[in-house]
């Protein structure tokens, strides 16, 4: 029986030493019963760990640390349905392209189907989400030599080009508990997989110059996407040469400073009838994920202009572009010299942006407690924020100024409103920093028991939540528009209560109820309530109450429409 449990613990803490190998920077534990030796040999040797009860939770706390970093993050788990919680947090790193490691316990191949407890079939559990799986067998029968090879084949599936989640489970037979003597060093070496260097490829330089040399009038589209400071800079450089407008996102990374070429006010243009009909551009170079604006989403659909995707996540699979190509994008940027534009083309765009920024400007000043307001406070005092799915995304693509200095992050791969709360604890904890949430209401009640892993894991985290009162972004629907424009108020209001899904929840005293501090915020208030939060340690909530008709009457102005 020792032997047993030496052999089960080999493996164990071989899977310990590979994932520091491997260079997953912290793993995050769910307590259980059936992961204790994998929990013990990571816990003894493995990267650093941090413990969150509730796996939903934990997943979406590793995402957050990996995403803020690029560098791994893993989570622990026991087996059955806390296995099938990671699943949303997989689904968004699948999307988003972060590297994310899966470790699950299991139990031996003969439970399953035979009504024991707390077993499913794991094996392929999360689908073709996982860019690599291994499946072990039961681990007192696995040599711990392959044991480390498989892991680090799989963890190298995590990193780019094609970043996401890998899999790793493993069985383990009673009894759990560790053996007297125990050797936590393995006796061989391991590596990981040498990865692949990609070399810009003289085709792709020959087709990105030749496509632009052949436009007239070419705009460069940059959706979401974690840009570094070197890929920026090729991008503008790029801009400068060609004088092509760059559309920047507001998750781009690239409004964290200004140029001549820089538009940030794409989504208001795109949706101009006016400006958009007389400055069509003939080519278009994407990069990124898609805009988070639906107007600039739209525009694009709509043009017949060619188009190349410069994409080495491996995001885009579909047909469309005329070209896709997978280098690196600053080498290949950096050695495109195409011939420039007319100057009067790139003044038209940058004269439209200056005029959409004193828009924003007057906005600020004399409306100054929408939610296009608070956000602008938000990220004008902030250094890292994290901006929520639904409302709070689009906010800070409408109202992010060029120069801030602020990181912002978030959840856009397949920008779902789960886990918001625990994403942004992770981005803390992966920082070391406080991080600031910007959130809607029901995505804070959504993730709310997120509240508790982000106290007990110590983070700094301020969340400002925008009280408008339910899903307001729901009152955009062609649906409820309809109902409400033709008078139909008992239908209009029983839809409410489908889509909107107004609430009745104190927000503060929900907040309270978690032992964190929280503080209703008073028009005029944020600036100064950010500050004191900034000042104080741990996890701090900010309620602020909004209108969702002042809102919108917002976006109107801005939009001009």
């Amino acid at each position: 029986m020792t032997d047993h449990r030496r052999r089960a613990y080999a493996t164990a803490d071989t899977i310990a030493a590979a994932l520091v190998e491997g260079g997953v920077a912290r793993v995050i534990i769910s307590p259980g019963s059936r992961s204790t030796p994998l929990v013990l040999a990571v816990s003894d040797s493995g990267p650093p760990t941090e413990v969150v009860l509730d796996e939903r939770s934990a997943g979406f706390t590793a995402l957050g640390s990996a995403r803020a970093t690029g560098e791994p993050a893993a989570m622990v788990c026991t087996s059955g349905s806390a296995a099938a919680n990671y699943l949303p947090a997989v689904v968004e790193a699948d999307r988003g392209r972060v590297p994310l490691v899966v470790v699950t316990a299991d139990r031996p191949p003969g439970f399953l189907d035979r009504d024991a407890p707390q077993t499913i079939n794991q094996i392929g559990l999360y689908g073709s989400a996982v860019r690599a799986s291994a499946y072990f067998p039961v681990a007192h029968e696995c040599d711990p030599e392959r044991v480390a090879a498989e892991v680090l084949r799989v963890l190298g599936d995590a990193y780019p080009p094609n970043a996401g989640p890998v899999h790793l489970n493993v069985p383990f037979d009673k009894p759990l508990e560790p053996p007297e003597r125990r050797d936590t060093d393995p006796s061989f070496e391991m590596s990981l997989p040498e990865s692949r260097v990609d070399q810009v490829l003289g085709s792709s330089l020959e087709t990105l110059e030749g496509f632009m040399d052949r436009a007239e009038n070419g705009v460069m589209v940059v959706g979401p996407r974690a840009t570094g400071r070197t890929e920026r800079d090729a991008v503008f450089r790029l801009a400068e040469r060609s004088g092509w407008p760059i559309l920047a996102d507001g998750m781009s990374g690239l409004r964290s400073r200004d140029g001549e070429n820089l538009v940030t006010a794409g989504d208001v243009l795109a949706g101009d009838r006016g400006f958009a009909t007389l400055h069509t551009p003939d080519a278009i170079l994407r990069i990124g994920a898609m805009p988070t604006g639906t107007i600039t989403q739209s525009w694009l659909e709509g043009l017949r202009a060619p188009e190349i995707v410069l994409d080495p996540d491996f995001r885009w699979r579909a047909a469309g572009p005329e070209a896709v190509l997978r280098d690196p994008i600053a080498p290949l940027v950096d050695r495109v010299s195409p011939s420039p534009l007319d100057g009067i083309w790139t003044r038209a765009w940058r004269s439209a942006e200056l005029r959409v920024r004193e828009r924003r400007r007057y906005e600020r000043t004399h409306h100054p407690d929408t939610e296009l307001a608070l956000t602008a406070d938000v990220l004008d005092s902030e250094a890292l924020v994290w901006a929520g799915s639904s409302m709070p995304v689009r906010h800070v693509n409408t109202m992010l100024e060029p120069g801030s200095g602020v990181a912002v992050f978030g959840n856009r791969g397949a920008c779902g409103i789960d886990g918001a709360l625990a994403s942004a604890a992770g981005a803390a904890l992966g920082f070391g920093e406080r991080v600031t949430a910007l959130l809607g209401d029901l995505t804070f009640l959504h993730d709310i028991g997120s509240l508790a892993a982000a106290r007990a894991l110590g983070v700094d985290l301020t969340i400002v939540v925008l009280d408008n009162r339910g899903g307001a972004i729901f009152e955009m629907l062609p649906y409820l528009r309809s109902l409400r424009d033709s008078g139909a108020e008992a239908a209009y209001e029983q839809a409410r209560e489908l889509f909107v899904t107004p609430h009745d929840q104190d927000l503060v005293a929900v907040a309270g109820g978690f032992g964190v501090t929280a503080d209703r915020i008073g028009p005029g208030e944020m600036v100064e309530a950010l500050g004191r939060a900034r000042s104080r340690p741990g996890v701090s909530v900010l309620v602020a109450k909004t209108d969702p008709e002042a809102m919108f009457a917002a976006y109107r102005r801005l939009y001009g429409a």
